[in-house]
């Protein structure tokens, strides 16, 4: 099993590769969708607000987490089309 094809880390959302096999990943985050590219030295992120309140259901926090994650993926896709950041090796 490659770390492509293995359980996504809790709360990740959405997963795109780079061109350099880096990870940038979506993913839920105490009332914020955030992202992030894992290259090495790469400072890519980007936050979105979910308007997810503690007096939320689980479904209403689910809903509203679907909703605000399409904002998110043009830029985490446009940005793993281009970054050329390797991951840090595992080993």
């Amino acid at each position: 099993m490659t770390e492509h094809t293995a359980a996504w880390p809790e709360g990740v959302v959405a997963r795109y590769v780079t061109v350099a096999e880096a990870l940038v990943d979506i993913w839920y985050d105490n009332g914020t969708l955030r992202t992030r590219c894992s290259g090495e030295t790469c400072s890519w992120t980007v936050r979105k607000s979910t308007r997810v309140f503690y007096t939320d259901s689980a479904e209403e926090r689910d809903e509203k987490i679907a909703a605000a994650v399409p904002a998110l993926q043009p830029d985490a896709q446009a940005h793993a089309e281009k970054c050329r950041a390797l991951p840090r090796p595992t080993t």
